[in-house]
């Protein structure tokens, strides 16, 4: 069994971190049956990065591949950059 983790930043914005459960949820629907794909976060945001990671381990994935995501909205995207 094989994992994708797909990391994102993480915010205090409910609506920004839904995007990326959101976006998991679609791949997950999409993918081999033999790939587990999981969601977690640098920071804000839990889960973290270690608990998707030791979630794919008790799920005996093998190897596990680290995905970055960091475009879904947040404060950044909504308030800094306009």
């Amino acid at each position: 069994m094989e994992a994708l983790i797909i990391v994102a930043h993480g915010s205090k914005v409910k609506s920004s971190n839904d995007e990326i459960v959101n976006i998991v949820s679609k791949i997950k629907s999409n993918i081999d049956d033999k790939v587990l794909v999981f969601h977690a976060f640098l920071e804000l945001s839990e889960p973290s990065i270690f608990i998707a990671i030791n979630k794919a381990i008790a799920e005996n994935c093998k190897k596990i591949k680290i995905f970055p995501y960091f475009l879904q909205t947040g404060r950044y995207v909504n308030e800094d950059i306009p």
